[in-house]
């Protein structure tokens, strides 16, 4: 496995070494991997896998640090009754948020900036050494996690946090989810044709729906049943099993061997293969600036803007619902309030993995109408929460606001289609940045705008972010309407064929694909296809794998390796 990862991403033919010299058949076992099921769905249960981990291992840590906070100054029994003394429960609050602050900016501030320079990277070097990189950081931060469990266990008093701050240091140096959503979302754009990239997407929303819930279920069980050690190690299982699905899974979609994938934007070759250059940083805010036919750079501003403004609210959203219902008169139990993660969770997977792909296929749904669709839906559940004051109504809301995840897909696919092949790496490492950026930003500004409209009206945060929703829902009339006006100005790169996307270097990917004409941005000319910049011709793959064959048997060479024949 090393021989071939290093085969994968060496600049120069590597010969056989004699500890080597049966690996040609390890290749071949790989490549039947690929060409398989597991390779053609390889960014699903990736990200599957990951979200599942990253769900269990963030809620843990902060009621690690709640929990170890309290210990450090009292004694057990006094932190299993805290409740029972308001002045150390406020001291220890008050702690312990100071404390998730610093491990917040530690662990997404790193990956705001790691995740731009690595877009434009792996659009040279390939999406799976991103992937692989993030596991092992995620490994590393997770041991440390472990040794400060362990010296809680052992019942050590001494300032052991450090460590807990140091792993998300850890974890937001190897660019934590960020690098990992540019990387799995950049890959599926490698793979698939315009026609199905919506699908394929949509795929990813689900599995990140799913993981949370999977991960959340096994997190509460086990952290009553078993405590920290054990979900520690579980989350190492979860992300060693990421690590080995992208190596073993997924397919090298760039070549960086071949000197004719360099994009335009590439001037100096100097910086052509480094990881850390201000040029990967130029060339990924280029996305933005470069010229483009028609109006395409005015929509991938807007659609940009969309995204941001979409995931602010989504993680506002999140802080002011669990203050909306732990308040009178509904006032739920920490219980309940994780049943409703659940069920929205549920919801949204299910609608982005099976409804939409339907709509999709079976209804023609483009692009544009998924998304409006999407936020019509998610205006109705923001409005109902507002006005809600039993329960039901809560979880009815959020069952009703399923289809929001179309939005999402929708959005991601129209800016993937909006940008050429080799810019997908930058498009999305951009958009990683913008998503976390986003975040920090939700939590501050819905917080803030709930304790200010409190005492007028609990559900006006509600109403005015739905507001916010009408306001994206128009920018995406606008855009369609517009585009319509001038469809053959836009000229904008044509995707592979689906036959092409076939012939990559390890396999093919069945399933059918959709007509080109219901794809929002697909290119009006339909009679020239270029072949693609970034999959590894087969003469490549023939000099890299079998750089030297004997001349002596000729059955060898006409065994299929993928779709090529060797």
């Amino acid at each position: 496995m090393l021989y071939v990862f290093c085969l994968c991403y060496s600049k120069e033919p590597l010969e056989h070494p004699p500890i080597f010299r049966c690996t040609v058949m390890e290749c071949r076992a790989l490549t039947a991997i690929q060409s398989g099921l597991l390779g053609e769905y390889a960014a699903e249960i990736l990200f599957f896998l990951f979200k599942i981990s990253e769900a269990m291992l963030e809620p843990s840590i902060r009621l690690f640090i709640y929990e170890t906070v309290c210990l450090q100054d009292h004694d057990p029994s006094t932190c299993a009754k805290l409740n029972a003394h308001p002045e150390e429960e406020a001291l220890v609050q008050t702690r312990a948020a100071s404390l998730i602050m610093y491990y917040k900016m530690l662990i997404n501030l790193p990956a705001i900036l790691l995740v731009l320079f690595c877009g434009a990277w792996s659009d040279r070097c390939g999406r799976k050494l991103p992937v692989m990189l993030t596991c092992a950081g995620g490994v590393l931060a997770v041991l440390l996690y472990m040794m400060c469990a362990w010296l809680q266990y052992e019942g050590v008093r001494e300032e052991y946090l450090l460590l807990i701050l140091v792993g998300a240091a850890v974890r937001g140096a190897f660019g934590r989810s960020a690098v990992m959503t540019m990387s799995v979302h950049s890959y599926v754009s490698d793979i698939s044709t315009k026609d199905v990239r919506t699908r394929k997407l949509a795929h990813l929303v689900a599995m990140s729906h799913f993981g949370y819930l999977i991960g959340c279920v096994i997190c509460g069980s086990l952290l009553d049943t078993v405590g920290f050690i054990v979900v520690f190690c579980v989350v190492m299982g979860f992300i060693v099993a990421c690590f080995l699905v992208a190596a073993a899974c997924m397919r090298v979609t760039v070549d960086p061997v071949n000197p004719e994938l360099s994009t335009e934007d590439d001037d100096d070759p100097k910086q052509k293969d480094a990881c850390y250059s201000l040029g990967q940083l130029r060339d990924c805010f280029r996305v933005l600036t470069k010229p483009r036919p028609g109006h395409a750079r005015c929509y991938l501003w807007l659609l940009m803007l969309c995204v941001v403004l979409q995931q602010t609210c989504k993680s506002g959203e999140l802080d002011i619902t669990m203050l909306f219902v732990k308040r009178a008169p509904m006032s739920w139990a920490k219980s309940t309030y994780s049943y409703l993660l659940g069920i929205d969770y549920a919801c949204l997977g299910f609608m982005a993995f099976f409804v939409l792909p339907v709509l999709v296929k079976v209804f023609h749904f483009s692009d544009t109408t998924l998304i409006l669709v999407g936020l019509v839906f998610k205006m109705t559940r923001t409005t109902m929460i507002a006005f809600s004051d039993v329960t039901w109504m809560v979880f009815a809301a959020v069952a009703i606001g399923g289809p929001h995840s179309f939005a999402i897909s929708g959005k991601k696919s129209l800016i993937s289609k909006l940008v050429h092949e080799t810019e997908l790496g930058k498009t999305f490492s951009l958009l990683s940045s913008l998503e976390t950026v986003s975040n920090l930003m939700g939590t501050v500004m819905f917080t803030n705008l709930y304790s200010l409209t409190l005492p007028l009206w609990p559900g006006a945060a509600f109403i005015i972010e739905s507001g916010v929703y009408l306001a994206i829902f128009l920018i995406v009339i606008g855009i369609t309407c517009t585009y319509q006006n001038e469809e053959s100005a836009i000229l904008l790169p044509r995707g592979r064929s689906e036959k092409e996307k076939r012939q990559t270097q390890y396999g093919s990917i069945s399933g059918s694909s959709s007509s080109s004409s219901n794809s929002f941005l697909s290119s009006p000319s339909s009679t020239e296809e270029t072949p693609p910049n970034n999959v590894m011709s087969s003469e490549t793959v023939k000099k890299k794998l079998f750089p030297k064959l004997p001349a002596a048997k000729p059955m060898l060479a006409e065994r299929t390796f993928g779709a090529t024949k060797v």
